[in-house]
Protein backbone atom coordinates (compact mmCIF):
# COMPACT_ATOMS: atom_id res chain seq x y z
CA UNK A 1 0.00 0.00 0.00
CA UNK A 2 2.96 2.58 1.40
CA UNK A 3 4.86 1.35 -1.92
CA UNK A 4 1.57 2.20 -4.20
CA UNK A 5 0.82 5.60 -2.58
CA UNK A 6 4.38 6.72 -2.85
CA UNK A 7 4.82 5.59 -6.79
CA UNK A 8 1.64 7.62 -7.40
CA UNK A 9 2.83 10.79 -5.48
CA UNK A 10 6.07 10.24 -7.47
CA UNK A 11 4.08 10.06 -10.66
CA UNK A 12 1.85 12.89 -9.68
CA UNK A 13 5.15 15.33 -8.98
CA UNK A 14 6.99 14.25 -12.06
CA UNK A 15 3.94 15.39 -14.29
CA UNK A 16 3.29 18.48 -11.78
CA UNK A 17 6.73 19.66 -12.17
CA UNK A 18 6.66 19.16 -16.27
CA UNK A 19 3.38 20.70 -16.41
CA UNK A 20 4.91 23.77 -14.57
CA UNK A 21 7.41 23.89 -16.97
CA UNK A 22 5.73 24.30 -19.66
CA UNK A 23 3.16 27.00 -17.59
CA UNK A 24 6.63 28.86 -17.17
CA UNK A 25 7.82 28.78 -20.38
CA UNK A 26 4.08 29.87 -22.50
CA UNK A 27 4.36 32.58 -19.69
CA UNK A 28 7.59 33.78 -20.33
CA UNK A 29 6.71 33.67 -24.22
CA UNK A 30 3.36 35.86 -23.87
CA UNK A 31 5.10 39.48 -24.15
CA UNK A 32 7.53 37.93 -27.45
CA UNK A 33 4.31 36.00 -28.87
CA UNK A 34 2.00 39.44 -28.66
CA UNK A 35 4.82 41.98 -29.81
CA UNK A 36 5.41 39.95 -32.74
CA UNK A 37 1.53 39.61 -33.07
CA UNK A 38 0.87 43.58 -33.19
CA UNK A 39 4.29 43.58 -35.39
CA UNK A 40 2.21 41.56 -37.98
CA UNK A 41 -0.75 43.32 -37.30
CA UNK A 42 0.05 46.40 -38.92
CA UNK A 43 -0.03 44.97 -42.85
CA UNK A 44 -2.69 42.49 -42.58
CA UNK A 45 -6.38 42.52 -40.80
CA UNK A 46 -6.65 38.67 -41.15
CA UNK A 47 -5.93 37.04 -37.90
CA UNK A 48 -5.64 33.82 -39.61
CA UNK A 49 -2.23 35.23 -42.07
CA UNK A 50 -0.91 37.22 -38.77
CA UNK A 51 -1.16 34.16 -36.41
CA UNK A 52 0.83 32.06 -39.24
CA UNK A 53 3.02 34.65 -39.93
CA UNK A 54 3.72 34.95 -36.11
CA UNK A 55 4.27 31.29 -36.23
CA UNK A 56 7.42 31.65 -37.95
CA UNK A 57 8.93 33.99 -35.39
CA UNK A 58 8.48 32.24 -32.56
CA UNK A 59 9.50 29.32 -30.40
CA UNK A 60 7.83 26.37 -29.22
CA UNK A 61 5.92 25.83 -27.59
CA UNK A 62 3.86 29.04 -28.61
CA UNK A 63 5.01 27.88 -32.53
CA UNK A 64 2.71 25.04 -31.71
CA UNK A 65 -0.19 26.99 -30.58
CA UNK A 66 -0.22 29.19 -32.92
CA UNK A 67 -0.05 26.60 -35.49
CA UNK A 68 -2.58 24.73 -34.41
CA UNK A 69 -4.90 27.71 -34.47
CA UNK A 70 -4.03 28.21 -38.40
CA UNK A 71 -4.74 24.75 -38.77
CA UNK A 72 -8.31 24.77 -37.13
CA UNK A 73 -9.32 27.87 -38.58
CA UNK A 74 -8.36 26.20 -42.21
CA UNK A 75 -10.16 23.00 -41.05
CA UNK A 76 -13.27 24.62 -39.69
CA UNK A 77 -13.47 27.41 -41.68
CA UNK A 78 -14.11 29.68 -38.98
CA UNK A 79 -11.61 31.58 -36.74
CA UNK A 80 -14.00 31.16 -33.29
CA UNK A 81 -13.60 27.84 -33.15
CA UNK A 82 -9.92 28.04 -33.69
CA UNK A 83 -9.72 30.75 -31.02
CA UNK A 84 -11.79 28.01 -28.95
CA UNK A 85 -9.69 25.10 -29.07
CA UNK A 86 -6.63 27.18 -28.62
CA UNK A 87 -8.10 28.68 -25.43
CA UNK A 88 -8.57 25.02 -24.05
CA UNK A 89 -5.24 23.94 -24.63
CA UNK A 90 -3.73 26.71 -22.08
CA UNK A 91 -4.53 27.27 -18.25
CA UNK A 92 -2.41 30.67 -18.44
CA UNK A 93 -4.77 33.35 -17.80
CA UNK A 94 -3.04 36.23 -19.14
CA UNK A 95 -2.43 34.15 -22.58
CA UNK A 96 -6.32 32.98 -22.53
CA UNK A 97 -7.12 36.62 -22.05
CA UNK A 98 -5.14 37.52 -24.78
CA UNK A 99 -6.96 34.70 -27.21
CA UNK A 100 -10.49 36.13 -26.02
CA UNK A 101 -9.44 39.70 -26.59
CA UNK A 102 -8.60 38.44 -30.14
CA UNK A 103 -11.77 36.49 -31.03
CA UNK A 104 -13.29 39.82 -29.68
CA UNK A 105 -11.76 41.71 -32.05
CA UNK A 106 -12.27 39.62 -35.06
CA UNK A 107 -16.05 39.55 -34.59
CA UNK A 108 -16.11 43.38 -34.51
CA UNK A 109 -13.12 43.81 -36.99
CA UNK A 110 -11.25 46.45 -34.66
CA UNK A 111 -7.68 47.67 -34.52
CA UNK A 112 -5.71 44.38 -33.98
CA UNK A 113 -2.23 46.33 -33.30
CA UNK A 114 -4.31 48.92 -30.38
CA UNK A 115 -5.63 45.97 -28.24
CA UNK A 116 -2.27 43.91 -28.20
CA UNK A 117 -0.57 46.91 -27.57
CA UNK A 118 -2.74 47.28 -23.99
CA UNK A 119 -2.29 43.53 -23.85
CA UNK A 120 1.56 43.90 -23.46
CA UNK A 121 1.08 46.74 -20.76
CA UNK A 122 -1.39 44.13 -18.85
CA UNK A 123 1.40 41.50 -19.52
CA UNK A 124 4.26 43.44 -18.28
CA UNK A 125 2.38 43.75 -14.84
CA UNK A 126 1.30 40.48 -14.61
CA UNK A 127 4.96 39.04 -15.01
CA UNK A 128 6.20 41.59 -12.28
CA UNK A 129 3.54 40.35 -9.87
CA UNK A 130 4.59 36.48 -10.41
CA UNK A 131 7.77 37.42 -9.64
CA UNK A 132 7.04 38.81 -6.59
CA UNK A 133 4.88 35.81 -6.04
CA UNK A 134 7.39 33.41 -7.30
CA UNK A 135 9.90 34.92 -4.50
CA UNK A 136 7.54 34.42 -1.80
CA UNK A 137 6.84 30.70 -2.84
CA UNK A 138 10.63 29.91 -3.13
CA UNK A 139 10.57 31.23 -0.08
CA UNK A 140 7.88 28.98 1.45
CA UNK A 141 8.92 25.71 -0.37
CA UNK A 142 13.16 26.20 1.29
CA UNK A 143 10.88 26.38 4.64
CA UNK A 144 9.35 22.58 4.06
CA UNK A 145 12.24 21.46 2.89
CA UNK A 146 14.40 23.01 6.23
CA UNK A 147 11.63 21.81 8.31
CA UNK A 148 11.95 17.95 6.47
CA UNK A 149 15.71 17.91 7.15
CA UNK A 150 15.48 18.97 10.67
CA UNK A 151 13.07 16.14 11.59
CA UNK A 152 15.28 13.67 10.09
CA UNK A 153 18.15 14.94 12.03
CA UNK A 154 16.38 15.34 14.84
CA UNK A 155 14.94 11.94 14.68
CA UNK A 156 18.36 10.52 14.07
CA UNK A 157 19.65 12.23 16.68
CA UNK A 158 16.98 10.69 19.65
CA UNK A 159 17.63 7.31 17.88
CA UNK A 160 21.57 7.64 18.45
CA UNK A 161 21.03 9.19 21.82
CA UNK A 162 18.39 6.79 23.20
CA UNK A 163 19.38 4.01 20.48
CA UNK A 164 15.82 3.56 19.58
CA UNK A 165 15.35 1.62 16.74
CA UNK A 166 12.98 4.72 14.89
CA UNK A 167 12.92 2.80 11.74
CA UNK A 168 11.76 -0.14 12.83
CA UNK A 169 8.82 1.77 15.46
CA UNK A 170 7.81 4.02 12.08
CA UNK A 171 7.79 0.74 9.42
CA UNK A 172 6.99 -1.62 11.82
CA UNK A 173 4.33 -1.10 13.63
CA UNK A 174 0.64 -0.23 12.89
CA UNK A 175 0.98 3.10 14.60
CA UNK A 176 4.17 4.04 12.86
CA UNK A 177 3.08 3.59 9.74
CA UNK A 178 -0.44 5.31 9.94
CA UNK A 179 1.85 8.38 11.40
CA UNK A 180 4.02 7.85 8.58
CA UNK A 181 0.91 7.89 5.99
CA UNK A 182 -0.66 11.12 7.82
CA UNK A 183 2.73 12.94 7.51
CA UNK A 184 2.94 11.95 3.89
CA UNK A 185 -0.64 13.33 3.02
CA UNK A 186 0.37 16.65 4.82
CA UNK A 187 3.21 16.99 2.50
CA UNK A 188 1.32 16.21 -0.38
CA UNK A 189 -1.52 18.69 0.26
CA UNK A 190 1.23 21.45 0.77
CA UNK A 191 2.96 20.41 -2.29
CA UNK A 192 -0.12 20.65 -4.33
CA UNK A 193 -1.37 23.84 -2.35
CA UNK A 194 2.28 25.06 -3.76
CA UNK A 195 2.09 24.50 -7.30
CA UNK A 196 -1.33 25.48 -7.41
CA UNK A 197 -0.68 28.95 -5.89
CA UNK A 198 2.27 29.42 -8.40
CA UNK A 199 -0.29 29.49 -11.21
CA UNK A 200 -2.99 32.03 -9.32
CA UNK A 201 -3.50 35.26 -10.76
Amino acid sequence: VYLFFATGVAGYLFLAVRANKRYDKIEDATPTFISILSNEARSSSDIVSIMQRTALSIDQPMRYLALTFVANANAYGSSDIAFDLMKQSVDNHQLRLVIANLKTCSHYEANYEDVLQQMMQQTAMSLSAREQRKEKLMSGKVTVALMTIMTAIILFLIASTLEIDIIGILFGTFIGRALVFVQGLIYLVVIVFLFSVDKER
